[in-house]
């Protein structure tokens, strides 16, 4: 398998309790897998976590996303900051998002991909 070029998303600031999501919508073929990055920063000793989202649709608009994610992650973000990586096939488009579990915290969140080929 060869992987391509890591990729980003914007940064996403100011991340509350309302899913926000990135601003990169990842589409594969029928044989490659994306492997998903993404880092929370948040205050040391913060009481919410991270919510990650990743949606998936069949179509090539923007209109016929998930209601509910594919799959999803927590990060407890209780140490200032931390990361998680995701590794996806199977699918054809998809969309990361995330929101704050709770409304004392808000978060700032990178997100990277990388498609894999065979």
């Amino acid at each position: 398998m060869a992987w391509g070029t890591k990729q980003s998303a914007t940064q996403l600031t100011a991340i509350n309790t309302i899913v926000q999501e990135f601003d990169a919508t990842i589409t594969l073929g029928p044989t490659d897998s994306v492997h998903i990055w993404v880092e929370s920063t948040g205050a040391p000793g913060g009481t919410d976590g991270l919510n990650i989202m990743v949606y998936s649709t069949l179509d090539d608009t923007d209109t016929n996303w998930d209601t509910v994610p594919l799959t999803s992650m927590q990060l407890t973000d209780d140490s200032g900051g931390e990361s998680v990586s995701i590794v996806l096939s199977g699918v054809y488009r998809v969309k990361v998002g995330v929101a704050s579990d709770g409304a004392t915290d808000t978060h700032t969140a990178d997100m990277s991909y990388r498609i894999g080929t065979p």
